[in-house]
């Protein structure tokens, strides 16, 4: 919603016809507070999010990327900056049980 009231446009504005322009935009300016990037697994979580709200609050399905290209292209571009700042990568820390 911030997003949206910054970019001058409210819920009811986003369709079918505009949702990959403004989910395009989204996709790229996604933050943490402090400015930094976020990990790739916090940018797909943000990603089905999104994806479950429009679908429920406004009936548009922007699961398939065919039918949303520019943005399904702005995720992946968010993912690989996210990575190229070490972002992309989580490190698992494998114990033994004893």
């Amino acid at each position: 919603m911030q997003f949206l009231e910054a970019n001058d446009k409210t819920m009811e504005q986003v369709n079918e016809a505009n949702a990959d322009e403004i989910l395009t935009a989204f996709f790229l300016s996604i933050r943490k507070e402090d400015g930094t990037k976020n990990k790739n697994t916090s940018l797909e979580s943000v990603k089905h999010g999104v994806k479950e709200f429009l679908r429920e609050e406004r009936f548009i399905d922007c699961g398939e990327a065919k039918r949303f290209p520019r943005a399904a292209e702005a995720m992946t571009t968010a993912k690989q900056l996210s990575k190229k700042e070490g972002k992309g990568v989580v490190d698992w820390l494998i114990t033994k049980n004893l």
